[in-house]
């Protein structure tokens, strides 16, 4: 009987290791780490706002990125996978009739209009392919992230 072959885990898949940023940046090409890094940019100059490498299960390792420490969910997910860097951005149902939707582009609003709700919150996510596509979803999670009057 042949011995059984393993290959072994990537850093962003291997949920028994905690990977570092460097490590899952160095497994993406150069075009999607550098959307990456421009993403990163943006999330980091907001005010609050904080990054940790987390396991987010079935997205395996992301760039988890809160405004709260120890909210869930939290702001921003980046899932760096090495075949296709995606982003998602968790909304409260009740947000999204308040969002400037008709400025987003059909990139934007169709990943909102699109995402599943579980609970009450609607779990969009989008593959970032182009820096445009980045800046726009870093300027979604931007508003988002600010605080709401709500006539108080």
């Amino acid at each position: 009987m042949a011995a059984a072959t393993h290959k072994p885990r990537s850093a962003w898949e291997n949920r028994f290791k905690t990977p570092t940023a460097d490590q899952l940046v160095s497994a993406l090409e150069t075009q999607p780490a550098g959307i990456l890094k421009n993403v990163r940019e943006a999330l980091a100059a907001i005010p609050g706002a904080s990054e940790k490498v987390e396991w987010a299960g079935v997205w395996n390792w992301c760039f988890v990125w809160r405004i709260v420490e120890g909210s869930d969910p939290a702001w921003v997910y980046i899932v760096p996978d090495p075949a296709k860097l995606r982003v998602s951005i968790p909304v409260a149902d009740c947000v999204v009739e308040h969002l400037p939707l008709r400025k987003l582009s059909r990139y934007g609003r169709e990943g909102i209009s699109t995402s599943p709700l579980v609970g009450e919150t609607r779990w969009p996510l989008w593959e970032v392919t182009a820096k445009t596509q980045a800046e726009e979803l870093a300027l979604l999670a931007a508003a988002l992230a600010q605080p709401r009057d709500n006539g108080k």
